[in-house]
């Protein structure tokens, strides 16, 4: 840049580094750090170096005396060389002024890139001889500091941009100024909308005073900061942050600025939210699980203490047997649906499947719960195809049970002579069976979570008509594992409701299948073994009671000692014995010659499916649960065995 022609500067002094509205040559002061000057004369001469300087002629020593073309030819490559030599000496010709901003060159000598502010004026010394001054400030040093602070804060804007959390920087006061992307692309908002206190237009309504209060409390003392609270996202909606800030502060303590991040805690708090209502259902569970069995059991000690009295008279014998039947009935099918949920929870249920009539289904839900319908007077309707006309590939006893327990739970809701309708109709791909009730209906709030464990409507009314909260739940899983859904619509309390099980539809079995089991021969010799007195004693005198010849014994040892003389056909033993477990036994058993051919059945409170696959390593023939229902038992007491593989 040119500035004119003008007179030559007088230097009086020449050994100092000031900018040029002081002197010009020199150094040694620490403010002059990166600047430099020299003088050369009319010979083209170096003349003077400052102190200043001297870092840049390091590698042409000596330098004065020397010829400046030569030295600038050897620092620097043409053709910067060559324009700093004709620049030069214009300037010593004419006396013109000459300033240059930023000069990037690469230096020949230690093969770098360095740039300077410099700027050329004749100059005349006390001895009256004129020559030129130049002097420079290297900027290379604060040029690569500036780098440095653009790539350190790149990478903070990379870093911050990227972290999962929102984040934000406020000053001392607590003036918003920053905010990293993620904050915008969630909020959809921009810094101009945002900066100050603009973040309260995302805050929810509710929360937002608050808020503001509390974070203007840490600005004023200088304390860290922590709240949770929802933020508006783009969409509309609402999610919850945990949000903290910090100071930072210099060396002295006092606060330079705030940094903030928001961390979306909606997922943990929905978990936590849903852990405490499972936690809570459960309580619910188990305080309703004592109900359920406290009054069975209270019902079966008073008939006991009833058959105890004197004299007995026959109508108090039929009703105590009654009432104990059914109270272990319903026992047992409490029992069983809790194991029936853990298997499958556990994924350890099988299907038996097989093409089955929607009719047939229908016909045996029917049969099992008519006796609750007609104890409460209720009108049943059916609304199916009369001829077996739908069909699905599933396993029979688990569908009927599925839909026992919805129309169970429709008889149980329903009042006195309301009305229950049970349909079935097609859509050419899908059979549907639907159980409607014109009973309590549910609740809003409650139809959502009708399916879930351990659900029911109010305590109150789940009190006085009993139940555990289970059949529903069971039921949708037994549907699901046919690879159907279920459904449930109700208008609310007082107007019923309509269940629906969809499910695929299958072609209709070609043949019918017939199972004929075995006859039962009389005077069949049955040894039983548990190690619960009552079981055996109770079930020898049921065996005899059928015409049978029976020995109980309780543990493993004394029924090897028995059976030398007993020789049974059937042995019935319990698993969880004493000493010698029934595997044991069993296996024991079949190495004696006189039980070696007898029919083995397990008879254990073990209903997983891997006891039962141990049983058949052990040599037992069959596996029944506790308690066993004779229809299931008798038929198995038979002298024919086959021998399992």
């Amino acid at each position: 840049m040119q500035l004119g022609v003008g007179p030559s500067l007088d230097l009086g002094i020449v050994n100092v580094c000031d900018r040029p509205s002081g002197n010009v040559l020199g150094g040694g002061n620490s403010k002059c750090d990166g600047f430099g000057g020299l003088f050369f004369g009319a010979d083209f001469r170096l003349a003077l170096i400052s102190s200043g300087a001297q870092k840049v002629f390091e590698k042409v020593q000596p330098a004065i005396g020397r010829d400046f073309a030569e030295i600038l030819h050897l620092l620097w490559p043409e053709p910067f060389a060559r324009q700093a030599i004709d620049r030069f000496r214009h300037t010593l010709s004419i006396g013109e002024s000459y300033r240059s901003s930023n000069t990037v060159e690469h230096r020949a000598d230690i093969d770098s890139v360095e740039s300077y502010d410099w700027q050329l004026d004749r100059a005349r010394l006390p001895d009256g001889r004129l020559g030129v001054v130049c002097y420079f400030y290297d900027l290379s040093q604060r040029q690569q500091l500036e780098a440095t602070l653009r790539a350190s804060e790149e990478r903070f804007r990379t870093l911050a941009d990227n972290m999962s959390q929102l984040a934000w920087m406020a000053d001392a006061k607590g003036w918003i100024f920053w905010y990293n992307q993620r904050w915008f692309d969630y909020t959809g908002t921009t810094l101009e909308q945002m900066q100050g206190w603009g973040w309260k237009q995302v805050h929810h309504p509710d929360h937002v005073e608050r808020v503001a209060r509390e974070i203007q409390a840490a600005w004023d003392s200088g304390d860290p900061w922590e709240d949770t609270f929802p933020l508006r996202s783009k969409e509309g909606g609402y999610r919850w942050f945990l949000s903290r800030a910090v100071p930072i502060r210099d060396a002295n303590g006092a606060v330079q600025r705030w940094f903030g991040t928001n961390t979306d805690v909606t997922d943990q708090m929905n978990l936590e939210h849903e852990l405490h209502e499972a936690n809570r259902r459960k309580d619910e569970f188990l305080a309703m699980l004592g109900h359920e069995l406290r009054n069975p059991l209270a019902a079966i000690t008073n008939s006991l203490q009833l058959l105890r009295g004197a004299p007995i008279e026959p109508t108090v014998v039929e009703a105590s047997s009654g009432i104990i039947g059914r109270q272990l009935n319903h026992l047992t099918a409490l029992v069983d649906d809790l194991l029936d949920i853990s298997r499958i929870n556990q994924g350890k249920i099988e299907l038996r499947r097989e093409s089955v009539s929607i009719r047939e289904i229908l016909n045996r839900v029917v049969e099992l719960h008519l006796p609750l319908i007609e104890a409460k007077s209720q009108i049943l309707a059916i609304d199916a195809p009369a001829a077996e006309v739908l069909w699905v590939e599933a396993d029979i006893n688990r569908l009927v049970q599925a839909v026992g327990n919805i129309l169970h739970n429709a008889a149980k809701y329903t009042q006195q002579r309301g009305q229950i309708t049970i349909g079935a109709r097609d859509d050419g791909t899908h059979v549907f069976i639907s159980v409607q009730d014109t009973g309590t209906g549910i609740e809003e709030n409650l139809l959502p979570r009708i399916f879930d464990l351990f659900t029911q409507g109010a305590a109150t009314r789940a009190r006085a008509l009993g139940g555990l909260g289970l059949g529903l739940a069971l039921a949708r899983q037994l549907v699901e594992l046919h690879a159907g859904q279920i459904t449930a619509h109700s208008n609310g309390l007082g107007s019923g409701s309509c269940f629906t099980v969809r499910l695929p539809r299958s072609q209709p079995r070609a043949t019918m299948q017939q199972t004929d089991h075995a006859s039962l021969q009389k005077q069949v010799r049955i040894l039983i073994v548990d190690d619960n007195l009552d079981a055996a004693e109770s079930l020898r005198l049921l065996m005899e009671m059928h015409g049978q010849i029976a020995v109980s014994c309780y543990d493993g040892a004394t029924a090897l000692l028995r059976v030398a003389e007993f020789v049974p056909d059937v042995c019935i033993l319990d698993i969880g014995l004493p000493g010698m477990s029934g595997h044991e036994l069993a296996r024991r058993l079949r190495q004696i010659p006189e039980a070696r051919s007898a029919v083995l059945i397990a008879l254990t409170g073990y209903g997983r499916p891997q006891d039962a696959q141990a049983s058949r390593v052990s040599g037992f023939d069959h596996y029944l649960i506790k308690p066993v229902d004779l229809e299931v038992l008798l038929p198995l007491l038979t002298v024919s065995r086959q021998p399992n593989a």
